[in-house]
């Protein structure tokens, strides 16, 4: 006779998580997904990934993981979080289901579970996103977008540039004759991680904190329907301690007004020093009234020559933005950053979703 497979076990938890085994077996299927999701890019660390588990959720988020068991594997996983502080009306969903365990129902099973524990906190919506550089990516899109009706909401072009590609020499020229016109009216900080620059050089966190949250807020949205984000000095704080609790470290520079000595822009990217072959770039961006002077070309400049000189073992960086951010994609554009892919992102009212996925 033949063997019969082990029933599958539907399990959720929130992080820090402490069992070693499940933390294995997540780690193991976190590294399938990349694998999948990101094909031909460096896998993470797998101590890097696992350490992502030991530490708790972001500050001021509501996540969780749903997880399908079949023995000591898992089958598949689904993800949710609900940012409480600013909106609380959104269930972000991320599911993912082995290759090999697809067309059973397993997703379904992992979204139900999903939306029955964000239930509680009482979310309005849901929203999901689909990275189309993947087989399985565009046959969901089909479904959603077919099959299902929904439009997409908001769009995200994700750039990658080639280091190996840079042009070094015009990179510096380009970057002493920008700083040099800019240092009549500007100062430029860096600092990684908490190491803020002291109080001396003026530099103030709450200041640069205040800044970020501003920046954050003036990015398009597109159709998505959400309220301002928000952003404080212990949310600083808190992602700092994750970041380092996984290994990682965050590499800021700032533009400080020399008239004012205020933080008007900022770039950032993250890395793991212990394998920094894929840095990842987070937020770029310069207040509204600070504008039209080449600021945010100058800031990420500034980070690239940063890199290139003290990672030698990057190979790339990524950065996404939404494709109707015509400003920013040109910016990165004139940097070498190549289109690498896009996801397509979705929002709908939370009933509908349990609906259409006939849950």
């Amino acid at each position: 006779m033949g063997q019969t497979r082990d029933e599958i076990t539907i399990v959720d938890f929130e992080r820090p998580l402490t069992d070693a085994a499940l933390v294995a077996a997540l780690v193991d299927s976190r590294l399938a997904e990349h694998a999948e999701s990101r094909p031909g890019d460096p896998l993470p660390r797998p101590e890097r990934m696992a350490a992502r588990y030991a530490v708790a959720s972001r500050l001021g988020e509501v996540e969780r993981t749903v997880v399908g068991q079949r023995g000591d594997r898992v089958a598949g996983f689904a993800t949710w979080e609900i940012s409480v502080v600013d909106n609380p009306q959104l269930v972000w969903c991320h599911v993912w289901v082995r290759p090999d365990e697809r067309r059973h129902g397993l997703g379904r099973r992992l979204l139900a579970r999903a939306l029955d524990g964000a239930t509680e906190h009482g979310p309005s919506e849901a929203g999901f996103g689909l990275g189309l550089n993947t087989v399985v990516g565009q046959e969901i899109q089909v479904l959603v977008e077919g099959s299902w009706g929904l439009k997409t909401v908001y769009t995200e072009r994700v750039g990658r540039l080639v280091l190996a590609e840079v042009d070094r020499d015009a990179m510096r020229e380009a970057l002493d004759a920008r700083i040099g016109r800019l240092r009549q009216g500007f100062d430029f900080q860096f600092f990684a991680m908490d190491d803020v620059p002291p109080p001396e050089t003026g530099f103030e966190l709450t200041d640069f904190v205040s800044m970020v949250e501003r920046v954050c807020n003036l990015m398009p949205l597109e159709d998505f329907q959400l309220h301002p984000e928000v952003y404080d000095v212990p949310m600083f704080h808190d992602q700092v301690e994750r970041m380092r609790g996984q290994g990682w470290t965050i590499w800021n520079y700032v533009a400080i007004d020399r008239a004012t000595r205020r933080s008007v822009g900022m770039t950032n990217v993250a890395f793991d020093p212990a394998d920094p072959r894929k840095i990842e770039q987070w937020i770029t961006g310069v207040l509204a009234e600070s504008q039209g002077h080449g600021l945010g070309k100058a800031l990420k400049l500034l980070m690239l020559e940063k890199i290139l000189a003290e990672v030698p073992g990057a190979l790339f960086i990524d950065t996404d933005n939404a494709v109707s951010n015509a400003a920013m994609v040109g910016i990165n554009t004139d940097l070498g950053f190549r289109e690498h892919h896009v996801v397509t992102c979705y929002q709908l009212p939370l009933g509908r979703l349990r609906e259409l996925a006939r849950i």
